[in-house]
């Protein structure tokens, strides 16, 4: 009975119903005339209402009784456990309920069906099949793909029982693949919205399911889970028991014996402790009141931590029941969501590093926040899905490095000498790209922030020293430099990054052969909480700019691209500068967007109206959040207005527009002026010759309209305009000396 109990409460009931009211029927104790469906009945007075369910609750004779019992439970409980699409509590109820009512109308008002239970199940095997595209499972003696598991089935029905009752069974499918085409796939596939979600009254009646028992490998006694037993000294605990050990070797890369195998928990254990406080009870949101309270947060996770320090613009707002803290997304979001601070192992190049990873992970697209050489080693971010909106922003921070030099001969001044060679190294320099890089050779300026010289061997001419830098430095030709500088010659021996951004090798540190055993472990024993120890928030990579917390009402109009102004904001960092980048985010610890300031912190305290920020990349899925904007009082009134015909249908003044609301109202999207008359048409006139008076007035038109096209550009975007219009020049120019050179030739 434990066991029962045990199991998710939607599938248990189920095949309890169906185990009870099978046996009744084939025991002889019930008649099946009284169960299966008739459409007739349900009209009499008084109707035989429960038809509708007991026609899903009869299972075939035999050993269908025994195989449809088997087959209801498995893929149901898997179903309603694992499955990421129905992480909520009465997703899955909702999900049965709909493909019931599809197979219902479909079998038995179109196909005169009386018994739907094999339809049921095959539902269940489509939808389980569409989570675990591109695993192979065993179907009787051949090993085929899990996609193709419930056409196989339907093919044995087919042969065994006739067509009759394959175009039964196959309403289960087309239920199942509704309820996947409105949920996931439309209106853009693979992302669409979610047209059917689970109503709130449905909620009360269920929990969050949590399994009574422990993940155990086949043929283990089963044993309710409780306080785990550390059979380690080395001061952390280990789940990592008969799983890992029954893999056996050559099922890990390398062929790793068993006792290896929890390496991956070893390397990552001090890298998570944000994990662990995600399981606690303990809910890290801000919460809307005036102060700050007493609640000490310097130990909240990600951009949470050490919010009580944050300014307070106000305390109070309305909190929006969507989304979820970072470390409580449901397994799928949390990974489409995440980085790894990968160790980059010798001699593949960075792409292919990267292209493994998509491979392991069955991600739609991957990136890394700056090559390595494919002889360098060390950390390689690498953004996944969603979080390779941040790859640029990752890219242009500041690398550390870790270099072994080998000079060509003895230097006369020993150990002083290098680390002199290695102070005047520091600062803007001027470098050129190697020649074994692929990149444009073109000469560029480079800071070296900070070095440091770790070891000097004179005798074996080989050096240790670390250098903090400017991303795009190449270490490369900073060793021909210092071989330069100390009048015998360098190259560079081998090469380690040891910081990239926000990522280090101290924390978080993950090898492939971890990401691959993690992988497994959630395929095989679904243990999911290995993924979520490689795999960090993408908010781990944004714990180094200033915050600017949002209230809730206001995160999808950001989403949307809309500048963040003075009522949307909550809570501020100190310390903020105009055009600097920041962090917007929700009162949950989620990354909205990263934006360009353009209030300092002493704006921000005392302005009651304008504009906090502009969003410079959007982070966060649309609609995630609701909308809320247009439901203001000025949103109304303009609408009022909009109607009334006082303005023109994109918002914008008229003839009728009432003086007030011009002078009152400023529209901080417009590029234009507000309040400008409307351009009439002029009269008929006869041409005449332009004069050089009209032509100047043509050339201060032309330059207002520059002038405003360009208008509320940040410095970084007016430097990236001008040199993007320069290359553009320089480009034009080579084309034009080529193509003279050429003519010239030719006259020749």
């Amino acid at each position: 009975m434990d066991r029962f109990w045990a199991a998710p409460p939607v599938t248990r009931t189920l095949t309890a119903l169906t185990f009870v009211q099978s046996a009744l029927v084939y025991g002889g104790l019930l008649g099946a005339h009284r169960v299966i469906f008739l459409p007739e009945l349900l009209f009499k007075l008084p109707p035989d209402l429960w038809r509708l369910f007991s026609s899903f609750l009869l299972t075939g004779p035999r050993l269908s009784f025994i195989f449809d019992l088997y087959f209801l439970f498995t893929y149901g409980s898997g179903l309603e456990t694992d499955s990421p699409r129905f992480s909520l509590p009465g997703d899955f109820f909702t999900y049965v309920f709909f493909v019931a009512t599809v197979i219902l109308l479909t079998a038995g008002y179109l196909l005169n069906g009386v018994i739907f239970t094999s339809a049921l199940i095959l539902a269940f095997v489509y939808t389980s099949a569409q989570d675990n595209r591109g695993r192979k499972t065993n179907f009787f003696f051949f090993q085929i793909p899990m996609e193709m598991v419930p056409w196989a089935m339907l093919g044995v029905t087919l042969v065994m029982s006739g067509w009759p009752a394959a175009l039964y069974e196959s309403t289960g499918i087309l239920a199942a693949h509704m309820y996947d085409f409105l949920t996931r796939i439309y209106p853009t596939f693979g992302g669409g919205r979610n047209f059917l979600t689970t109503p709130a009254f449905v909620r009360r009646f269920f929990s969050t399911y949590v399994p009574r028992s422990a993940n155990r490998a086949y043929g283990t006694a089963y044993r309710p889970t409780g306080p785990s037993q550390s059979s380690s000294s080395s001061g952390w605990t280990s789940s990592l028991q008969s799983p890992w050990s029954s893999r056996g070797p050559g099922r890990r890369l390398g062929g790793c014996q068993g006792s290896k195998a929890i390496a991956i928990a070893g390397c990552v254990r001090d890298t998570q402790t944000n994990i662990a406080m995600a399981s606690e009870a303990m809910d890290y949101t801000i919460k809307p009141e005036a102060g700050n309270g007493n609640i000490p947060t310097s130990e909240w996770p990600l951009l949470l931590k050490n919010y009580d320090k944050l300014l307070v613009r106000t305390g109070h707002f309305t909190p929006i029941p969507a989304g979820c803290a970072p470390l409580k997304r449901d397994l799928k979001s949390y990974i489409n969501s995440g980085v790894i601070n990968l160790d980059k192992p010798s001699n593949p190049s960075s792409h292919e590093v990267v292209a493994w990873m998509k491979r392991i992970l069955r991600a739609e697209k991957t990136g890394h926040s700056g090559t390595l050489d494919p002889k360098v080693t060390g950390c390689l971010i690498v953004c996944i899905d969603r979080a390779t909106r941040l790859v640029k922003s990752q890219q242009g921070a500041g690398k550390e490095y870790v270099c072994v030099i080998r000079l060509h001969d003895k230097i006369p001044g020993g150990e002083a000498q290098f680390r002199r060679a290695l102070e005047t190294l520091t600062g803007a320099l001027f470098q050129r790209p190697p020649l074994i890089s692929a990149v444009k050779r073109q000469l560029r300026i480079r800071t070296i922030h900070e070095s440091k010289l770790y070891e000097f061997d004179n005798e074996r001419h080989l050096g240790v020293f670390w250098v903090s830098c400017e991303a795009g430095t190449y270490i490369r030709t900073l060793c021909v430099h210092l071989g330069l500088l100390l009048g015998v010659g360098a190259h560079m021996q081998e090469l380690r990054r040891v910081r990239s951004g926000a990522m280090d090798e101290n924390r978080g540190l993950v090898t492939l052969h971890d990401v691959l055993d993690a992988q497994w472990m959630y395929d095989n024993q679904r243990d999911e909480s290995y993924l979520r120890s490689v795999i960090s928030p993408l908010e781990s990579l944004l714990t180094t700019y200033k915050r600017i917390v949002v209230k809730d009402s206001a995160v999808n109009a950001v989403c949307y691209g809309a500048k963040l102004m003075i009522p949307g904001l909550l809570r501020f960092e100190s310390g903020i500068d105009i055009n600097e980048e920041v962090v917007l985010m929700t009162t949950k610890g989620e990354a909205i967007a990263i934006g360009i300031a353009q209030m300092s912190t002493v704006e921000l305290t005392t302005c009651d109206h304008g504009v906090v920020a502009k969003v410079k990349r959007c982070i966060m899925e649309r609609d995630l959040y609701p909308r809320r904007w247009g439901l203001g009082p000025v949103a109304l009134e303009k609408k009022k207005l909009k109607s009334a015909g006082k303005l023109d249908k994109y918002g914008r003044t008229n003839e009728a527009t009432p003086a007030q609301w011009k002078s009152e109202y400023k529209d901080y999207t417009a590029p234009e002026e507000e309040g400008a008359a409307p351009p009439t048409p002029a009269a008929a006139v006869p041409e005449a010759p332009s004069s050089p008076q009209d032509n100047m007035d043509v050339d201060d038109s032309k330059d207002d309209k520059k002038r405003k096209r360009h208008e509320g550009e940040t410095a970084e975007e007016r430097a990236e305009r001008k040199k993007k219009k320069k290359e553009k020049k320089e480009k034009k120019e080579r084309r034009k000396s080529k193509q003279d050179k050429e003519d010239s030739d030719d006259s020749d």
